[in-house]
């Protein structure tokens, strides 16, 4: 299953412990955040509590101390173009699936571990959708009186990186190559909106290209830009990057050809792939229209050179079609009608 670019960086960035711990610093409420010992962060792969979440590149799951206790802290990215107004259902049947199989494991009157849900959103529209299970729920059987309160409910921790202004995102991240995946997650799915706020972010960008050693590569996220912008776009990025810092256009320029030339590679295998899948059902297609054309002479005797021709151009599905009715029709001429 290939992953989501959007995705890749955000397991790049925040799998790392210390990355998450700023964030959630600047996202939890003041009191859950300092409850929570960020250095004791430790990352919980979630196929080995259910393989059913394997394929979900986008969600990190970790555990923390807390007090005396440890929880459970599942973070998700949402990179829809829109919120998805049934994220609360769609946390509860992961919630519900780690507690499932804490539960085999540890069977009742074990407690079952808390666990705090935070969706990380860079949508374009921000989050316009539900915060509660409550908020899906029929609001006039919501009003009943006592109904409420036999009702499942749950809230979760939205981030909401539209809404921040420049400042605000830096102060969510511990260096710059955070911070700097944080803006390009906030605006390059916006090109305009990328361009206008490059002029702030540039300098952190030159100091992340000019350090050996850095917690996000600088590569990583100029490929995370070029596998998101249209190729027009791209090319005025390098414009405006050329008038903001050389330095740092050279660098984009180099991974943009990189970039270019491993996804030509790419296009060209399975073009390779694709032509090798045709030739396939070529033959296939040309032995059913032989085999066809076998069953033809035997019940109507001399196949004439029109419907050879008509036989070799059909598709599998159009000679299955037309084998089936071999069966009932009376001559050549009403098979082909039909």
């Amino acid at each position: 299953m290939s992953i989501h670019p959007h995705d890749a960086l955000f397991r790049a960035v925040f799998r790392q412990p210390r990355h998450l711990a700023a964030l959630l610093r600047g996202v939890l409420p003041p009191a859950l955040a300092a409850a929570i010992d960020g250095s004791t962060l430790t990352p919980v792969d979630p196929a080995f509590i259910d393989p059913r979440l394997r394929g979900r590149q986008g969600d990190l799951l970790f555990s923390a101390r807390a007090g005396a206790r440890e929880l459970l802290l599942f973070v998700q990215v949402e990179h829809q173009s829109q919120p998805d107004p049934d994220m609360p259902l769609r946390l509860l049947r992961y919630l519900l699936r780690l507690w499932e199989r804490f539960r085999r494991d540890h069977p009742a009157p074990a407690p079952l571990p808390a666990m705090l849900p935070v969706v990380l959103c860079h949508a374009e529209s921000g989050w316009r959708g539900p915060r509660s299970l409550h908020a899906l729920i029929e609001r006039e059987a919501l009003a009943l009186p006592g109904l409420a309160a036999f009702l499942p409910d749950f809230a979760f921790v939205i981030e909401d990186l539209v809404r921040r202004d420049d400042a605000e995102l830096a102060a969510l991240a511990p260096d710059d190559g955070a911070a700097v995946a944080l803006w390009l997650l906030r605006d390059a799915r916006t090109a305009a909106r990328l361009f206008a706020s490059a002029t702030h972010w540039a300098p952190r960008l030159r100091a992340l290209v000019r350090k050996e050693q850095a917690s996000v590569a600088a590569e990583q996220l100029l490929s995370y830009l070029l596998s998101v912008l249209d190729p027009d776009d791209a090319d005025r990025l390098g414009e405006v990057l050329a008038e903001l810092d050389p330095t740092v256009e050279e660098i984009y320029m180099n991974e943009r050809e990189t970039f270019y030339e491993a996804s030509y590679r790419k296009g060209h295998e399975a073009g390779v792939r694709y032509g090798t899948m045709q030739a396939q059902a070529e033959w296939e297609a040309r032995g059913r229209a032989a085999t066809l054309l076998r069953l033809l002479t035997a019940k109507f005797g001399a196949v004439g050179p029109e419907h050879r021709e008509r036989l070799e151009r059909l598709t599998i599905p159009e000679l299955d079609a037309l084998a089936e009715r071999v069966l009932t029709a009376t001559s050549l001429a009403e098979l082909f009608e039909g």
